[in-house]
């Protein structure tokens, strides 16, 4: 007999002792789990429903613990099914630290402890870190091939031939050596202000818990540093970009700062590529529009990065193939 998917959630939550509560179905994000709240009495805990083959909660709990290592606010794990993809994990509340800002909270000191988190755990030796998969070549190419599968084909409906799609995953081939050029360690990869929910009475990086870790891998330290500072959902203030590479760069004076910004600037006009095609995708694949919105703001950290001069080949590629008038033109995904 086939058993339900309901029916899978409910053997597993009576198991764990949490069969009688309430389960309101938490945000959903642009990955295939989706979240529920639990609630019964005065406690709280979240669901976690990862149906394979799509995602895997062991690798969820393998990452945690090499986190939690690092003595980040990582959430504790109660419960886990790895056959049928399901966790029962500590509830740290419903304050990100963009909803804090919003509500006031001073902007200045979450990126301050969000950074503090960062500069905390890559000052440790990287034995635990080392247990990480590489961010190893095949999937950066991976990801910066969306913005040529997914959106490069909404602003200009020609096809690029194959030798000059050849030539584009050569260069970036050869610009992440740019990116490598600084030391490594674990790296979040998703590391913005959605996924850091404020923990109160904490203190510094302690009150920084980190959610959506389930891409980490161990890679160049300037990855979560883009993610940060150049959050694909969220403006940072110019002031806040600076205050925050001089931050985390005080804390490693041996690192030297014209190779970090050259990795940050690679990495940065990387992640805007792969965050462009990835908005196109969600939208036209799996129907969700609601990151539409935020392709101006990737759309300028793009150019805005296209102009280091670590990266004068991979901009000279973009001009000669999709043109800036082009890629600075919003396409209509509305329809789409």
């Amino acid at each position: 007999m086939t058993i339900t998917r309901d029916q899978q959630i409910h053997k597993f939550l009576h198991d764990a002792g949490w069969a009688d509560a309430k389960r309101v179905p938490m945000r959903e994000d642009a990955s295939a789990r989706k979240y529920y709240r639990l609630q019964k009495q005065t406690q709280s805990a979240v669901l976690m429903d990862a149906a394979p083959p799509f995602e895997e909660v062991g690798e969820f709990a393998r990452k945690a613990a090499i986190f939690s290592s690092y003595g980040l606010s990582i959430p504790k794990i109660y419960a886990r099914d790895d056959a049928h993809g399901l966790l029962l994990i500590e509830d740290y509340g419903e304050i990100s630290f963009a909803n804090a800002i919003r509500s006031g909270e001073n902007g200045g000191g979450l990126y301050r402890d969000a950074i503090a988190a960062l500069t905390h755990m890559h000052s440790q030796a990287d034995i635990q870190a080392r247990k990480l998969p590489p961010l190893d070549d095949g999937r950066l190419i991976y990801l910066v091939s969306w913005i040529i599968e997914w959106y490069i084909p909404l602003i200009q409906p020609q096809t690029l031939s194959r030798t000059i799609r050849e030539k584009f995953f050569e260069l970036w081939t050869d610009t992440f050596k740019i990116m490598r050029a600084v030391p490594h360690h674990a790296i979040h990869l998703d590391y913005q202000f959605h996924n850091l929910m404020l923990l109160p009475g904490k203190a510094s990086y302690g009150r920084c818990g980190i959610l959506d870790f389930q891409d980490a891998c161990y890679g160049p330290v300037s990855a979560d540093l883009v993610m940060l500072l150049q959050d694909a959902r969220e403006d940072v203030p110019d002031n806040i970009v600076k205050t925050g590479l001089d931050q985390y760069l005080h804390a490693f004076p041996k690192i030297n700062r014209d190779d970090f910004m050259a990795s940050y600037a690679a990495f940065a006009a990387h992640n805007a590529a792969r965050i462009l095609g990835l908005f196109a995708r969600l939208k036209i694949r799996d129907g969700k529009g609601q990151y539409l919105c935020h392709i101006p703001r990737n759309l300028k950290y793009f150019e805005d990065n296209l102009r280091h001069p670590a990266l004068a080949p991979i901009k000279q590629w973009f001009d000669t193939h999709v043109p800036a008038e082009k890629r600075l033109a919003i396409p209509d995904l509305k329809a789409a």
